[in-house]
């Protein structure tokens, strides 16, 4: 079971076909992060390929552990300094990192977590990330938010399905040029704004970049809540000037 609030990739208490098929949309998740954020998989040479398909050793000398994933060179980094808009509620987090999120953001999770408000909802944000104009540390841009759907949540947990996999790979595909993944949301329905403890190996496994937010919103409550970084420290709300 599932502690309360809490949003997962993979749930513990189901059959052996249902958690194959929740590890395959796991994969296709992480894959599609980590494709954004400028990681490549790296292909074996064709001659171990072709000895490992007909059982033979391979030929070819590779080290012991040879890397599945290698950092590109273009991986992203923050753009130059840029302001937070003045329509964009403001947010301080830790390590100086200031967090902007847009009115389009905004409207689009409230009406996402507000799409049922007996079962949590998830989605993906998606922005840029700039070097704060004073020098200090980074801005995290949070220009829209996309909804996830997903056939396994109630009113304390939501899990990412493989049938969230389409919504993950249609919502990187309508990602603007020059934007990434900064982070996700989700919902907790009566429960209050929080980070629950799979919350927060969520956000350390899959968001765990320091400019990488999660917003959490009590629609019942009207409550919303910022976290940042990997340990998900609360952020707090700034007026603008």
């Amino acid at each position: 079971m599932s502690r309360a609030g809490s949003a997962h990739l993979a749930d513990p208490d189901v059959s052996a076909s249902e958690a194959s098929r929740q590890r395959t949309a796991a994969f296709a998740l992480g894959f599609a992060i980590g494709a954004a954020l400028g990681y490549k998989l790296v292909e074996r040479p064709r001659s171990e390929r072709a000895c490992a398909a007909c059982g033979r050793s391979s030929p070819v000398s590779l080290p012991q552990q040879a890397p599945v994933w290698r950092e590109r060179s273009d991986v992203f980094r923050p753009g130059p300094a840029e302001a937070i808009a003045p329509s964009s509620s403001r947010w301080r987090g830790l390590r100086d990192q200031m967090i902007g999120i847009s009115r389009e953001a905004m409207a689009a999770m409230e009406r996402h977590v507000r799409s049922d408000l007996r079962r949590e909802q998830v989605g993906l944000l998606f922005g840029r990330v700039t070097a704060r104009e004073d020098g200090a540390g980074s801005t995290t841009h949070v220009d829209c938010a996309i909804p996830i759907g997903t056939s396994n949540a109630s009113a304390t947990h939501v899990v990412l399905t493989h049938e969230s996999a389409g919504d993950v790979a249609q919502a990187l595909s309508a990602m603007p040029s020059g934007a990434t993944v900064v982070g996700w949301f989700h919902s907790h329905p009566g429960l209050g704004v929080f980070l629950s403890g799979t919350d927060l190996r969520t956000q350390r496994d899959c968001f765990g970049a320091d400019w990488q937010v999660a917003v959490v919103l009590d629609p019942q409550r009207s409550e919303m809540g910022v976290f940042a970084g990997p340990d998900g420290a609360a952020a707090q709300p700034q007026t603008a000037g």
